[in-house]
């Protein structure tokens, strides 16, 4: 975390030549101590072992890194979301597929206990990504809106509500939109929405919900 707090979110080329020595710097440090506390049936080593596997710049070799933490805790979505953001082309996935396979496997994994909820939730990483359209994915529109009422059946708290809208919004269905506004969405849970600051996740939260508030405008309106 250190070490990514060193050098930000900018692309490789806007990164200084200071920001760059500290975030290898704390990489190395973060290396020596996880290997030489070598733990491989703790949980914590393995996830810790997994993150910096994205390092290696290797698919298959942070694949096998989350197969080994996934096998420990199956129904661990941060982890699979995590997962599934840094398969995306951008990063270290080869093509679209890579998170649509991922995300169908993983319900079928979970789904004893959450339906086809992951692969709602997997997906929903993809709203994460700035200038990130649904047309750049295989994303199974049907499949998402099944995967949260399947989540939303078993687990009806607000944030997975406003997870639901906000995927809703990326994936331009107002209509579904405007019904889950009129129907069930009640609070808004900031942290779940787009933005570098609360104000702005206030910002993309409402904005969109207006957009759902349009829809249930011209369903009224006579004619």
């Amino acid at each position: 975390m250190t070490a990514y707090a060193w050098r930000g979110t900018a692309c490789a080329a806007d990164v200084n030549m200071d920001q760059a020595d500290q975030f290898r710097r704390f990489l190395q440090q973060a290396d020596a101590v996880l290997d030489s506390q070598p733990d491989p049936q703790d949980f914590s080593w393995r996830a810790s072992d997994f993150r910096r596997g994205a390092e290696t710049g290797s698919f298959s070799e942070y694949q096998r890194r989350f197969e080994a933490v996934w096998a420990l805790d199956r129904y661990n979505i941060d982890l699979c979301r995590s997962f599934a953001r840094m398969i995306m082309p951008r990063w270290l996935g080869r093509d679209e597929h890579d998170l649509e396979v991922f995300a169908r496997r993983a319900a079928e994994l979970t789904k004893d206990r959450f339906g086809y909820g992951f692969y709602a939730l997997i997906q929903a990483a993809n709203t994460e990504v700035g200038e990130h359209e649904i047309e750049d994915t295989l994303c199974d529109r049907a499949l998402v809106k099944q995967g949260f009422e399947d989540l939303l059946a078993r687990f009806p708290a607000p944030s997975n509500f406003n997870l639901y809208a906000d995927m809703l919004e990326w994936m331009k269905d107002t209509q579904a939109l405007a019904d889950l506004l009129e129907t069930r969405f009640r609070t808004i849970v900031p942290e779940i929405w787009y933005g570098d600051t609360i104000d702005d996740k206030f910002v993309y939260a409402f904005e969109t919900l207006l957009e759902a508030d349009e829809v249930l405008k011209a369903r009224r309106r006579p004619g």
